[in-house]
């Protein structure tokens, strides 16, 4: 199995998440994402609570789950 580079959008055969997400994590990147219709009224809720927008939320709540899974595997 191929796995994607997200830095440059090629496919690498055997390179590892850490080579993979390298150049990455250097600038935000631009995804899309389908979310329960759950997700996203707690996401307009916190959002409006907290006065920023909800895509920061958004991305504040994706970084906090990275990094806990980052420190399971650590």
């Amino acid at each position: 199995m191929r796995n994607r580079n997200f830095s440059s959008g090629e496919t690498a055969p055997d390179g590892n998440a850490q080579e993979r997400l390298g150049n990455a994590s250097r600038k935000p990147q631009r995804i899309t994402i389908t979310v329960s219709h759950y997700v996203h009224e707690a996401l307009v809720e916190e959002s409006l609570t907290q006065g920023r927008s909800l895509s920061n939320l958004a991305s504040f709540w994706l970084e906090q789950q990275a990094e806990l899974a980052r420190r399971r595997s650590s």
